[in-house]
């Protein structure tokens, strides 16, 4: 796993370490994939990928080791926040930052709780890869707490097994579409205006 673009690209990223279960990275090819639609919604395709997200923040919810929270700041973002509950994916998470030099914040929390805090900053896109195995009415549940920490015309994007059911989007949330990497499928909303 590593950093595929921008100012860090290249950089060898940590996963979180103990049980195999901890984290199921999203692979190269996924975030890769992902950010080049990212930057084409944010009318920068084609430009340097050092400057693609510039100025946006991104929400990174089940975060793993951090790795699209990097890979958002190494593109520019202007601010990056990840969320795991795990103490070892906090850890990969703090590491990764100081590896690469980028200021992705950590946040030691479940998704639940962290975005049910009264007061908060709102997000330009919000990242959500849960573990496959979390329910689905758990998932959309999340997804309704996440509306209040969209930034008008924000996006949020779901990484979800193809086997498992897609989400339900909430009122406010319109659906973007989805697009299917093996195994893997990523659905997209956009904060409906």
């Amino acid at each position: 796993m590593r950093v595929i673009a921008g100012v860090a690209k290249g950089v060898p990223l940590r996963a979180p370490g103990g049980s195999s279960r901890l984290t199921r990275p999203t692979t190269d090819r996924v975030r890769e994939a992902v950010f080049s639609m990212l930057a084409d919604w944010a009318g920068a395709a084609g430009g340097p990928a050092e400057s693609q997200l510039s100025g946006l923040s991104v929400l990174d919810l089940f975060a793993g080791s951090g790795a699209v929270a990097v890979e958002a700041m190494s593109r520019g973002a202007a601010k990056a926040v990840a969320v795991d509950s795990a103490s070892a994916a906090v850890a990969a998470i703090r590491a990764n930052a100081s590896t690469t030099g980028l200021g992705v914040e950590a946040a030691r929390a479940s998704v639940a709780e962290f975005l049910k805090n009264g007061s908060h900053p709102v997000f330009d896109i919000v990242w959500l890869d849960p573990p496959y195995d979390l329910p689905s009415e758990t998932m959309n549940g999340v997804l309704c707490l996440v509306t209040g920490w969209l930034a008008p015309g924000g996006i949020v994007a779901v990484e979800r097994s193809g086997r498992g059911e897609p989400p339900i989007w909430p009122a406010g949330l319109a659906s973007w579409g989805f697009r299917r990497y093996g195994e893997t499928v990523v659905y997209f909303a956009q904060e409906a205006t």
